[in-house]
C-alpha cells in the first residue's frame, strides 16, 4: 500500500520561473479524492509549492487541507522556514538586507555547531 502521496501544486510545463503561483485548489482536490478512496479522513497528504514564507506553511495547510506541507528552493533562500512558522510573518518580504543578515546568522548558527 501507499504509506502517505505528496502533491506538487504544478504540472512540468510549469516552473517557478514561468508560473510564480502554485496550484493550491489541484492539491486541495487531491487531498479530497484520496482520502475519500482511501477511507481514510486523515490519510497522509504532503502539499509541495508555493511555500516561501512561514505564514504560507498555515495558509496552504488551512487551504488544502493537506496534512503537512514540504518545500525546496524557498529552503536555499530561508533555511530557517519551518522553525519560525509560529513567527508572527510580519516581515516576510524583508527586503535584500534582511536576507542578508539572515543568511549571515545561519553561518555563525552552523559554525557553533561545527566547532
Amino acid at each position: 500500500g501507499v504509506d502517505l502521496i505528496t502533491v506538487h501544486g504544478r504540472t512540468i510545463q510549469e516552473n517557478k520561473t514561468k508560473v510564480r503561483s502554485c496550484n493550491w485548489d489541484a492539491i486541495a482536490t487531491s487531498v479530497q479524492i484520496a482520502r475519500t478512496h482511501s477511507g481514510n479522513p486523515n490519510y497522509p497528504i504532503v502539499a509541495n509549492g508555493g511555500i516561501e514564507f512561514p505564514a504560507d506553511v498555515r495558509r496552504c495547510l488551512d487551504y488544502t487541507g493537506a496534512s503537512a506541507v514540504m518545500s525546496s528552493e524557498a529552503l536555499l533562500e530561508h533555511p530557517g522556514l519551518f522553525g519560525d512558522v509560529g513567527v508572527d510573518a510580519g516581515d516576510e518580504e524583508d527586503g535584500g538586507r534582511g536576507v542578508l543578515e539572515r543568511q549571515i546568522k545561519f553561518c555563525y548558527e552552523y559554525i557553533e555547531l561545527c566547532v
